[in-house]
């Protein structure tokens, strides 16, 4: 299934109309069973970073084609995807029912909590998603630009710490181990 997907998503991201400069990049499943990559200026696969749920290119920002337009691509060619892109240069592709977002949504519903008493935090471009929701967002301050994007919406607190004194920042912002309070709710 992973390479039946993967390959999906290889054609439709190299072939032309995508937007790079040149659009004459290829890959080809050979009899084999290994991807053979010609030049594609401006996405790479990188195969380390690829998962059996997420395949993870490389995007040469100057060169490569914008996220609009990768998505632009996708849904006209009908392949139900998601596209996020995470510290500018990976370009993560998941099948749409794959996302930090719905995982959260899931145990919410299996475990019976009410998002409002679940605390996530994030820093890059694929938390986005999962920040979103009906949860406690905390964007740590050493965020990527990608997250910019979600400032202002409700339930999502930019810390001003970084890493994990953000994330304390923001569980004493929600007041998370009391009684759990939303200030910009409580303050209209």
């Amino acid at each position: 299934m992973r390479r039946i997907f993967a390959y999906l998503v290889f054609l439709l991201l190299v072939s032309p109309g995508l937007g790079a400069e040149d659009s004459s990049g290829l890959l080809v499943l050979d009899s084999s069973g290994i991807y053979q990559e010609k030049a594609m200026p401006g996405i790479k696969l990188d195969e380390e970073s690829s998962t059996q749920f997420r395949l993870r290119f490389k995007r040469d920002v100057p060169q490569g084609p914008s996220l609009a337009a990768i998505r632009r691509k996708l849904r006209r060619d009908g392949l139900r995807v998601m596209a996020t892109l995470d510290h500018e240069t990976d370009l993560d592709i998941t099948p749409i029912r794959a996302s930090p977002g719905l995982a959260i949504r899931f145990l919410s519903f299996k475990w019976n909590l009410a998002p409002g008493r679940i605390l996530v935090a994030g820093d890059s471009g694929n938390d986005a998603d999962m920040l979103s929701g009906e949860t406690l967002g905390v964007v740590v301050a050493n965020h990527t630009p990608e997250l910019e994007e979600i400032r202002g919406r409700p339930r999502v607190y930019f810390a001003e710490g970084r890493h994990g004194w953000g994330v304390l920042e923001g569980i004493r912002h929600y007041d998370f181990l009391n009684r759990i309070r939303i200030p910009e709710e409580d303050n209209p």
